[in-house]
């Protein structure tokens, strides 16, 4: 069964038309670009416009498919400039024509407001993370009609900072395509590639997770090593897989989409530490069916020991050690596991209930 046979939810009619403008950082298209692709492909599908502004100097275009409307921001990066960039940003959105701003993150919330101001469109709010507390000055405005998380943990901690927000929060989980395969140990005749994922709040937390591997190698196990998302830590990781002998066996990958290619072509996912965002690469990694291995301790909802993934704590390099090998003495098992995982990923997060339920939002925000 795959994502586009999962029952549609229905969508309300609605005399007018929805053209959503989803606003983001740099840095959250860089961390979720494959959600931005997931939500553009929905709406196509809906055949519903969508216009990107994009706030940084990076090249959406190069990331996004061609055929979106693409407005980077700002045109002047001079800080006395603010007003004529947010005039020009009004003008080009004005002239597409938007019902509704998205801001996808909290760092671009402030000019998100005051365009919305500008527009006189309403907005709504996506909080992926845990890690800070929103000033209550941008929560506090009548055109902020939902605040969407995707984890009900984010939600639940979102509610205890932020009361006030209670009747407008809803979760709305990321959508992903899960496979028609499990790719955990799908090729007998080949070497067992396994993805680890940061980030790490410091390079030091990967040392247990390194001695594991060491003493698998020890003790006659073979397998290939792929590090992502590891950001500026990437040379002190370097060093410290150096130093544990498996600069042979391991490779570092940055946070592009080669970090998801490499997902779709591995055995096992290792997260080696909790995140304070919503983790993606995890999510895909379950959706392709690889075994995942890692902590407890996530605001993702996606790790339930035995059921979804096996734990093991990550300061223990032998509770680390026994997890691993388990999964690559008992393939059968580990097959098992990531099956059940891309079950959970297929009925709980197809990209069709994700991008029905945003559509619904989209039209409650003009209500």
């Amino acid at each position: 069964m795959t994502d586009e046979t999962v029952q549609r939810m229905p969508i309300r009619e609605h005399n007018s038309k929805i053209c959503p403008a989803l606003i983001m950082s740099e840095q959250f298209l860089k961390d979720y670009h494959i959600l931005i692709d997931h939500v553009l492909c929905g709406l196509a599908e809906q055949s519903i416009p969508a216009v990107i502004v994009c706030l940084g100097a990076l090249s959406p275009e190069d990331i996004l498919p061609p055929t979106i409307d693409i407005i980077k921001y700002p045109f002047f990066d001079l800080p006395f400039l603010g007003s004529r960039n947010r005039r020009i940003l009004a003008g080009q959105l004005s002239s597409l024509k938007p019902t509704v701003l998205h801001c996808f993150c909290p760092t671009m919330v402030a000019i998100t407001k005051k365009i919305s101001k500008d527009l006189s469109i309403p907005y709504v709010l996506s909080v992926n993370s845990i890690a800070k507390k929103i000033s209550g000055m941008f929560l506090n405005t009548k055109r902020m009609a939902k605040v969407i998380t995707p984890s009900l943990t984010i939600c639940n901690s979102l509610e205890k900072k932020h009361p006030g927000l209670r009747s407008r929060l809803t979760v709305i989980h990321p959508g992903s395509f899960a496979g028609d395969r499990v790719s955990c140990f799908s090729d007998i005749n080949k070497t067992p590639a396994i993805i680890v994922s940061g980030p790490l709040k410091k390079p030091e937390t990967i040392l247990p997770l390194l001695g594991a591997f060491r003493h698998l190698v020890i003790d006659g196990h073979n397998f290939l090593i792929v590090f992502t998302g590891f950001g500026d830590s990437v040379s002190q990781i370097i060093k410290h897989v150096r130093a544990a002998g498996l600069l042979a066996f391991a490779t570092i990958i940055g946070k592009t989409r080669n970090e998801y290619t490499a997902v779709k072509g591995a055995d096992v996912f290792v997260r080696c530490s909790a995140s304070s965002g919503f983790d993606m690469l995890l999510l895909e990694a379950m959706g392709a069916g690889l075994v995942v291995a890692g902590c407890k301790d996530g605001i993702e909802d996606l790790i339930i020991e035995n059921s979804t993934a096996m734990v093991f704590d990550p300061d223990d390099e032998l509770s680390i050690y026994s997890c691993l090998e388990q999964i690559l003495d008992q393939r059968d098992k580990a097959r098992k596991l990531a099956q059940k995982a891309q079950n959970h990923v297929r009925e709980n997060y197809p990209v069709s209930r994700m991008i029905d339920k945003l559509i619904e939002v989209y039209y409650q925000a003009l209500e």
